[in-house]
């Protein structure tokens, strides 16, 4: 039922990561159970120290929490970008 949701985050996602992020790789992990979908992207990219919800970071958790789920972002400067996602699976 979610699946645009997490098609529109991923390519975001990736597409944030391409334009400010000068990672040399992305990793994208799916989970997934019978209750819920986690979808973890991470980047090796520069990073940053504050977090700042523009159009695309908002876009994600908009998105996200339109289906029921959670978003978390985090970065540490010189460490990478990471994106976790949690959508609970509907009947």
């Amino acid at each position: 039922f979610a699946i645009r949701t997490v098609y529109d985050n991923v390519r975001e996602t990736i597409t944030n990561t391409m334009r400010y992020s000068e990672a040399d790789r992305i990793d994208i992990f799916f989970i997934n159970d019978a209750a819920t979908i986690e979808i973890y992207i991470l980047d090796n990219g520069k990073g940053c120290e504050d977090i700042s919800e523009h159009n695309g970071l908002r876009g994600i958790r908009e998105r996200t929490e339109a289906v029921g789920g959670t978003v978390r972002f985090s970065s540490i400067k010189g460490e990478g970008f990471n994106t976790m996602i949690k959508i609970p699976l509907q009947g």
